[in-house]
């Protein structure tokens, strides 16, 4: 949500809207996967 400009909740609208047909998915954040050799 932070590179596209535009209305906030227009964005998350969207992306509700993708959400519920299927086309992206919700990952969690502690699901991202990490580069070898790379820690926080």
């Amino acid at each position: 949500m932070r590179i596209v400009p535009g209305d906030r909740l227009a964005i998350m609208q969207s992306l509700f809207g993708l959400l519920c047909v299927g086309l992206i998915e919700y990952l969690p954040a502690a699901a991202t996967p990490q580069r070898p050799g790379h820690s926080r």
